[in-house]
């Protein structure tokens, strides 16, 4: 109960329930992570996906490129050392993942 002033308001709590979600893009992962010279992504069994890497402001320094499950690891060691993002997009569904270049 609240009393305020001239009036007395009643508060119900009701419990709510929350059910969790498929997530919405597929399950991939980049590793070594941090890196020096390469990294490799792991996708749902023969998948083919496109990838591009962007600095911190978004410009592109990896331009866009077909990766499937598999294939040799992404040379990255060109760039300089910082944060990174790995955009793959698989299925028309588009996950970024942080990179770490030491």
């Amino acid at each position: 109960k609240w009393i305020g002033g001239d009036s007395v308001d009643i508060c119900i709590s009701q419990p709510v329930r929350v059910q969790d979600q498929e997530p919405s893009t597929p399950n991939i992962t980049l590793y070594p992570n941090p890196t020096h010279s390469q990294f490799t992504l792991t996708l749902p069994q023969q998948q083919a996906a496109s990838l591009r890497i962007l600095d911190l402001a978004g410009r592109e320094v990896m331009p866009s490129r077909a990766y499937r499950a598999g294939d040799p690891p992404v040379a990255v060691s060109h760039l300089p050392a910082g944060l990174y993002f790995v955009e793959v997009t698989l299925r028309n569904q588009t996950q970024v993942i942080k990179l770490v270049k030491e």
